[in-house]
């Protein structure tokens, strides 16, 4: 943005601010487009996934303590006539881990508290870009604001550097007076340099952050 568009929103610029900081649709906009582009969602998602399928593997966990077997009885080792052709029979048993069976309701418990964990930790990572967002956001604010007002004090030095040196040449005034609006407008300057390099700095900052241009979020 240049100066002199700069210059014709002085004016309003307060009211502006005003209303960009009280804007909680779009800094929750900001907030939904950081956290959607956050990288380290895939993380939090897959141990909340693994978790939700700890709790299914644990819940059906019971049938591991059941152990199926059969024994096989050939029928003509009975027989008196061991030459006869009579039918094998199979005998099936089941035996049951009690052990694994009384363990089941607390591992159940235990997969359930690390899914409440795994839903906590995402709740709280929100928390964090939202706290964070809201942060670099209105600290580009600061930095913006700060803009603004040392481009309205560069531009009335200026305007008094305009009115000293007529008046310099017409020998109204000496030359340490007009040295002073001279030295006014470099230092005014030199602040908004400044202070524009650290309002791109927050939005940069803020940008890196929902990882699309500021301009870009509508």
């Amino acid at each position: 943005m240049g100066v002199n568009s700069v210059f014709s929103q002085v004016d309003s610029l307060d009211d502006d601010l005003q209303g960009m900081l009280y804007d909680t649709t779009f800094i929750n906009k900001l907030v939904d487009i950081a956290w959607a582009n956050y990288p380290g969602n895939r993380v939090f998602d897959n141990r909340l996934e693994i978790a939700r399928l700890d709790i299914k593997k644990e819940t059906w966990s019971w049938l591991n303590a059941l152990n199926f077997n059969y024994i096989y009885y050939p029928d003509f080792l009975n027989s008196p006539d061991q030459s006869s052709n009579l039918p094998s029979r199979v005998g099936i048993g089941i035996t049951v881990n009690v052990g694994t069976i009384f363990g089941l309701p607390i591992r159940i418990s235990q997969a359930k508290e690390n899914y409440k964990i795994a839903e906590n930790n995402i709740q709280s990572q929100f928390q964090n870009i939202k706290f964070e967002v809201q942060r670099r956001y209105f600290s580009y604010l600061s930095g913006l604001r700060l803009y603004y007002s040392r481009v309205k004090r560069y531009e009335d030095a200026r305007s008094n550097l305009i009115v000293a040196t007529y008046k310099y040449k017409n020998g109204e005034i000496d030359l340490d007076f007009y040295n002073k609006a001279l030295t006014e407008v470099n230092q005014n300057k030199e602040l908004m340099i400044d202070s524009e390099i650290n309002m791109k700095i927050s939005k940069a900052s803020l940008e890196e952050l929902i990882l699309i241009n500021l301009e870009d979020v509508k």
